[in-house]
């Protein structure tokens, strides 16, 4: 079992959270919020010192953007942070499955594995077909069943 410090830890240190942006966020996103970020940090603008978690605010640092940049460029690990951001504090907490307060605030986390398969869903992820069972619609080979 793991330990529940650790994966506080994973939570308020997501690269999503430094960032302040969506799971879903493209690249270029991540690229210039950072760079937004590391400058209104340079200037020493309040507004940049903090960020939310569901865990409570955290300081922000120039450090700490340039490594959440470096790590949503690095295709695994990015997917690793969009599964504990997307999971929020419910996998931390067995609490409130809402990451910012959003309408589902203060619903009780399931139990049940949906969570994670809408959370790989982020990622790309979904079912398999067997490529024998469910042809492509554009396969015009003969005998492909």
């Amino acid at each position: 079992m793991s330990d529940p410090h650790d994966a506080a830890e994973r939570v308020a240190d997501n690269p999503f959270f430094v960032l302040g942006l969506p799971p879903d966020a493209a690249a270029r996103d991540v690229e210039r919020e950072a760079q937004k970020l590391i400058g209104m940090l340079e200037l020493g603008l309040a507004e940049a010192m903090t960020y939310a978690t569901p865990l409570g605010p955290r300081p922000r640092t120039t450090e700490r953007v340039r490594a959440a940049a470096a790590v949503l460029r690095d295709p695994r690990r990015r997917l690793v942070a969009e599964l504990w951001a997307a999971r929020g504090p419910a996998a931390v907490t067995g609490g409130p499955a809402a990451v910012t307060g959003g309408s589902d605030a203060g619903a009780a986390a399931s139990p049940s594995p949906a969570g994670w398969v809408g959370a790989l869903a982020i990622g790309g992820w979904g079912p398999r077909r067997h490529p024998r069972l469910q042809p492509r619609p554009d396969d015009d080979r003969e005998g492909h069943t």
